[in-house]
């Protein structure tokens, strides 16, 4: 049985994973606004919380667009 190709197991998208993407963007939508509802009631906190922001803004749709993409590349190849 051959080994399964790595970039396969990170970037190949089935409807699970794409699921699971779907599920960590709305995961960090909600962590960051409770996280700042948290620090700004307990704290008087006055700014923003970056890291579950840029983790919903730009690191899902850029991993989502990047597996995306390579699913298509992999299923017209192996059509061809």
């Amino acid at each position: 049985m051959p080994l399964p190709n790595s970039w396969d197991l990170w970037f190949l998208l089935t409807w699970r994973k794409a699921l699971y993407v779907l599920a960590a963007w709305a995961a960090c939508v909600v962590l960051h606004n409770l996280t700042y509802a948290l620090l700004v009631k307990f704290w008087g906190f006055k700014g923003d919380e970056p890291f579950f922001f840029l983790l919903a803004v730009v690191v899902i749709p850029v991993y989502a667009l990047i597996a995306l993409a390579y699913t298509a590349q992999r299923k017209l190849l192996r059509e061809h």
